[in-house]
Formats: C-alpha cells, sequence, structure tokens
C-alpha cells in the first residue's frame, strides 16, 4: 500500500479566505481537492513547505468525515507529527466510494479557515 501525502497553504483569491492544497499524485486545486488513493493507502495531511516560509497558517486543528461513504474513515483520523493521518479502509464493496471531509486550519491571526474537499477510491479492478 501507498502513503499519499495532501499539503496546504492558505491563499486569499478575490477576498475569500482560501486553502490551496495539492497531493503526491500531481493533483492541485483551491478549495476542492479530490484526492483518489487505494484502499489500504495511508493518507498524511500536512502544511505545504511554503507554509513555513510564509506562515500564515499555524497548522492544521481538525480533519474529519463530512458526508459520502464513511467506509473510508473507518480506522479513524489521528494526529501524526504537525498533522493528521489516515489508513483508508480496504475498498470490499466493489464499487467507487468517495467521502467529502473538512479540514480546518488555525492562521498565525488566531482565525480559522475550514474547507471540504473529497477522497475518492476507485472500484477494485475485476479479477
Amino acid at each position: 500500500m501507498k502513503t499519499i501525502k495532501i499539503y496546504s497553504r492558505f491563499v486569499s483569491q478575490n477576498g475569500n479566505r482560501c486553502l490551496a492544497m495539492c497531493d503526491s499524485k500531481g493533483n492541485g486545486a483551491i478549495n476542492d481537492l479530490i484526492s483518489e488513493v487505494q484502499g489500504g493507502d495511508t493518507i498524511i495531511w500536512k502544511l505545504d513547505n511554503l507554509s513555513e516560509l510564509i506562515p500564515d497558517i499555524e497548522h492544521i486543528t481538525k480533519i474529519e468525515y463530512k458526508s459520502g461513504d464513511k467506509e473510508i474513515f473507518d480506522n479513524g483520523v489521528t494526529q501524526y507529527y504537525k498533522g493528521f493521518k489516515l489508513l483508508t479502509s480496504e475498498n470490499n464493496s466493489g464499487r467507487e466510494l468517495k467521502a467529502k471531509y473538512v479540514i480546518e486550519c488555525q492562521l498565525s491571526d488566531n482565525t480559522f479557515v475550514a474547507i471540504d474537499p473529497y477522497i475518492r477510491i476507485p472500484p477494485p479492478p475485476n479479477p
């Protein structure tokens, strides 16, 4: 199984507070990232390296399931170093799994920004 890292940093877009996110598979978006993983993969959320140079985000405060296929989150999200970690559940349903989750970050001015991107697990390949 693989480890997928999801990086976050604060951006302001048209006066709105947003999170620019990208994953280690090359996907990126502002506020609406869809990360595709395999069942049994580990996801690690952490701050983008630019966040250390331009410290707008103090830290990620939570990652939690919001809606969709809850079984993706069956193993529970845990704190991991300066971020969070999730071992995704195996996809035994034979269908695509997709879940929306909340990522919340505390900014350097002690305010918070939260968005709700997606995790997608494709159906297992046919034997």
